[in-house]
């Protein structure tokens, strides 16, 4: 049969229990039921007064079992109709995709991670979380793998895409997501540095990393902009990024700081370096 039949008229929604029915037959969710108003509860679809729960319509949406969406990327898990919303939430098989037009290609992160590599080309850096890596500044995507050893968190599979823009420009913009199908339990934030000229060096940081399936292609998250050449012919600007972890622990620690989480994203200010390591090769 058509699930159809199995939302709820009003938010098309499916059915769970409590299901209720008006006299004329049409069933509502408990949400919509609540929402009625007065004491002598009118349906919204044609005013007709609300009967007691229909106990028969919730045996038959406890028994309809569906397929998950994912079943061709691997999920062979049979739910319940009015649950299967939550389960894709969290499903392990749900895919990402590669933003290029016209590729198609969606599976697991770690194959596309192998995507990328043979298909597309891009260079790909693997990190440690916390400790710095160089990036040169090059129009194009930069593949970036997590390889941390932390035994809490499956490091080996976090993937994040560095987007350098602009490539026609001599400032380029600076993007960072992280490929996930679900949002993750705990955040990640990053920051990156540059030197543009001698005695010169900027940084910007990044509170938490946007994830992102690209589903609907790399997202616009630019969140600063570098040149692609040192002043004076100095060579290629090379970007030093810093990849870590931010626990749910941590986050709760800074709410009770006063720290203002409504703003993601902090650009340091260009400063004079005294010490040697923030001066040019």
């Amino acid at each position: 049969m058509g699930t159809d039949v199995l939302d709820c008229p009003i938010c098309s929604t499916p059915l769970s229990p409590p299901i209720f029915q008006c006299s004329l037959g049409h069933f509502l969710c408990s949400a919509c039921h609540d929402k009625l108003p007065g004491t002598d509860r009118a349906c919204g679809m044609c005013s007709r007064p609300v009967l007691d729960r229909c106990h028969g319509v919730e045996r038959i949406v406890g028994s309809v079992l569906v397929p998950c969406s994912y079943a061709l990327h691997g999920c062979t898990a049979a739910i319940l109709y009015h649950q299967k919303g939550e389960h894709e939430k969290v499903c392990l098989h749900a895919p990402c995709f590669c933003p290029e037009n016209g590729s198609g290609f969606a599976s697991t992160t770690e194959a596309l991670l192998g995507h990328f590599t043979a298909k597309h080309d891009w260079p790909i850096t693997a990190f440690k979380y916390y400790e710095p890596f160089d990036v040169p500044v090059k129009a194009g995507v930069h593949i970036l793998h997590g390889s941390g050893e932390e035994v809490e968190k499956d490091n080996d599979s976090d993937l994040f895409l560095l987007h350098i823009g602009y490539p026609d420009a001599p400032l380029h913009s600076v993007s960072l997501v992280r490929v996930q199908a679900h949002a993750q339990e705990y955040g990640v934030g990053c920051s990156v540095g540059f030197s543009w000229f001698m005695g010169q060096y900027q940084v910007a940081t990044l509170d938490f990393i946007r994830t992102s399936s690209l589903s609907n292609g790399l997202p616009k998250c630019s969140f600063c902009i570098v040149p692609e050449v040192r002043r004076g012919g100095g060579g290629p600007v090379m970007l030093s990024v810093t990849i870590g972890i931010n626990t749910e622990e941590d986050e709760e620690d800074d709410n009770k700081e006063g720290d203002d989480d409504d703003s993601h994203v902090k650009v340091g200010e260009n400063k004079e370096e005294d010490e040697a390591s923030h001066k040019a090769d």
